[in-house]
């Protein structure tokens, strides 16, 4: 099996692979060897070759991928547990590392991005379109008639800032 598949077909097995266990399993290494009747080192050498990137590596992205995707939605603790952490320590820890910030600070981060706002210029008789910076909790969101109709990608913001052209 393992000569007979094209290396995209390969690339894809050890991906499927590498999601299903998004925990670091110790028997990982004797699933790979069990799935394509080869020796691990063989399995690393083949992917390496095809993806340019070890296995370890690409098991980190996806549970990485994995966590932040998560943590737009969920706790801590429930991110924490499904990527097999039992110590919040060991875990901030590691989202640090790839992150270069803590849990904590990536879920404010993304909170304060979707309060961010766009005024779609394709629909409204604004103009250019503009971006409104470090928006805080008390902006009004008005809706304004574009051709006639209501349309909700449209809006004039209010706040202390007012608003900022793009460049």
């Amino acid at each position: 099996m393992f000569h007979k598949l094209s290396d995209d077909e390969f690339r894809d097995i050890v991906h499927g692979m590498l999601k299903e266990s998004l925990k670091r399993e110790p028997d990982l290494q004797i699933k790979f060897e069990e799935k394509f009747n080869k020796s691990f080192p063989m399995i690393k050498q083949r992917y390496k070759r095809v993806v340019k990137k070890t296995i370890t590596a690409k098991h980190e992205e996806i549970r990485f991928n994995y966590a932040k995707e998560k943590l737009k939605g969920c706790c801590c603790f429930e991110v924490m547990t499904d990527l097999g952490y039992k110590y919040e320590s060991n875990f901030s820890k590691w989202f640090r590392k790839h992150a270069g910030m803590n849990p904590s600070e990536y879920q404010a981060q993304i909170k304060q991005n979707q309060l961010s706002v766009w005024i779609d210029k394709t629909n409204c008789e604004f103009g250019l379109p503009y971006w409104i910076g470090e928006i805080d909790l008390r902006i009004e969101l008005t809706l304004s008639k574009c051709a006639g109709k209501l349309n909700p990608n449209c809006a004039i913001v209010k706040s202390g800032r007012g608003l900022k052209k793009e460049n």
